[in-house]
């Protein structure tokens, strides 16, 4: 479990009418905890809270071929559905317990009931069109931002009967997520939701392509590159091919569509993210299944013997990030941190974290690190005691409702002298620059009894026979 799955837990953990209000706190992607809090009150099992991950992703692959299809054609629905169904970043997305996948579905499935509710005129299709569009806004509200522009070069070119019905289906959208629209002003009145991003530069774009290509562990940077030099050949290649057809107005069937798909999300996220920062890969998800198919139509445009074998390289190199995405997982590893602190750890002895967000995440494994009553504890919604010693940090303007970090010195040594040790947990998710050299831990491993448990992407100490702090 990492930090974010913690809050997934934590919530659908509450009795209903107490999670509802804590979406106060977590407004964003509340459908999946909605559809966790069932699952969650069966077992507070890490599988089963990512069950509706793995469905989605699962889902995701059939709703990018019925995309494919009603938007340019049976072959390219396949072959965009065969690359979803291998992207590493879509297979990591589907292990996780937050709302990522159902953007994914949710997207999908909207392009494929406007492209037959375009074609068809038929109520039915709209009606579906604006059900799972307010889904995908409820799952990450940035979908109702980005996804409906791209979807405009669907509409346009049908004339003013179509953008009449889209706009009408556009408003429903907008009057149903008036909820969430109050829970997000509420949410944005107690803390910056996305206080950690900055404005991208191009730079940015390169890292997400990457991500989109690899997946999410370190060390896949050489087949990252070799799958987007392939795919970046086989457009080039495609636009050669059919250039006389590009130069037309929309192209070849369902271009314009899927090349929008593809491009307006991360182009707008971009955009206003020089004014306020939300570009992110997980939160240009939406875009995933519209590469896949942009792929998918320029490898439909090439000779059989060209598109059999591309699509071997990609499975190839698909194969090869998903193996290294394995066996190299990036998220903070919780579990033996916390065991190793569990095995050490008086009930008296005083804990630090830093940051307090992933404390929900620790106290998954460590039970002596939830609250009196068995909850999960996040310290910023206040509905729970903290568990007995804990204490924490976090990013200057993060999560968490603490004072924020790095420790000091000073802080240390008055843990340590309540029982003669303390513990400080600390994740490398944080914007607080060296925790391990400088400051009050750098201090301690100088002059404290140290022990020090190095896992992924998280530490744990145990300091003791520290002196007064300078």
């Amino acid at each position: 479990m990492w930090q974010d799955e913690g809050y997934t837990a934590a919530q659908a953990q509450r009795p209903f009418g107490q999670m509802l209000h804590l979406f106060k706190f977590e407004a964003n992607g509340s459908l999946y905890t909605l559809i966790s809090w069932p699952l969650a009150h069966l077992d507070l099992s890490l599988v089963l809270l990512r069950v509706p991950s793995a469905v989605a992703g699962v889902a995701a692959v059939a709703a990018t071929y019925w995309a494919g299809r009603e938007l340019s054609s049976r072959r390219v629905g396949l072959i965009g559905a065969f690359l979803l169904a291998v992207n590493p970043a879509a297979v990591f997305y589907s292990q996780t317990a937050r709302a990522y996948m159902f953007v994914a579905l949710f997207t999908a499935l909207s392009y494929g009931s406007l492209a037959l509710a375009v074609r068809t005129r038929s109520r039915q299709w709209w009606i579906l069109y604006a059900v799972v569009l307010t889904a995908a806004g409820y799952s990450n509200v940035l979908s109702l931002l980005f996804v409906p522009a791209a979807q405009a070069f669907v509409v346009l070119p049908a004339g003013r009967r179509a953008i009449k019905q889209w706009l009408g289906a556009g408003g429903v959208v907008a009057i149903a997520s008036v909820p969430l629209a109050y829970l997000l002003h509420a949410e944005s009145s107690r803390r910056s939701p996305l206080y950690y991003l900055s404005a991208p530069r191009l730079a940015a774009i390169r890292e997400w392509l990457r991500d989109v290509a690899a997946g999410h562990a370190s060390g896949q940077t050489a087949a990252a590159y070799g799958i987007l030099v392939l795919a970046t050949g086989l457009i080039v290649a495609a636009m050669w091919r059919r250039r006389r057809a590009l130069m037309q107005p929309w192209g070849a069937p369902g271009a314009a569509p899927i090349v929008a798909w593809a491009v307006v999300p991360p182009a707008l996220a971009f955009a206003v993210s020089q004014v306020r920062p939300v570009f992110s890969p997980p939160y240009l998800i939406a875009a995933l299944p519209g590469l896949c198919l942009l792929v998918a139509l320029c490898l439909e445009g090439l000779a059989p013997r060209v598109r059999i074998t591309a699509l071997v390289v990609f499975s190839l190199l698909f194969a090869l990030c998903l193996a290294w995405q394995a066996s190299h997982p990036t998220e903070e590893n919780w579990r033996e941190a916390a065991h190793w602190v569990q095995t050490r750890r008086q009930p008296a002895d005083p804990v630090l974290i830093d940051t307090i967000s992933a404390l929900s995440a620790i106290g998954y494994y460590d039970h002596a690190l939830r609250a009196p009553s068995g909850w999960l504890a996040v310290k910023e919604w206040h509905d729970t005691q903290m568990p007995a010693g804990v204490s924490g940090l976090t990013d200057p303007g993060g999560y968490g409702d603490a004072p924020p970090g790095p420790p000091t010195p000073a802080l240390i040594a008055n843990l340590t002298h309540h029982t003669g040790r303390a513990f400080v947990l600390l994740t490398h998710a944080g914007l607080q620059g060296d925790l391990l050299n400088d400051n009050g831990i750098g201090w301690a491993r100088r002059n404290c009894r140290t022990k020090h448990l190095a896992v992924r992407s998280a530490d744990a100490f145990e300091f003791s026979s520290c002196p007064h702090a300078p």
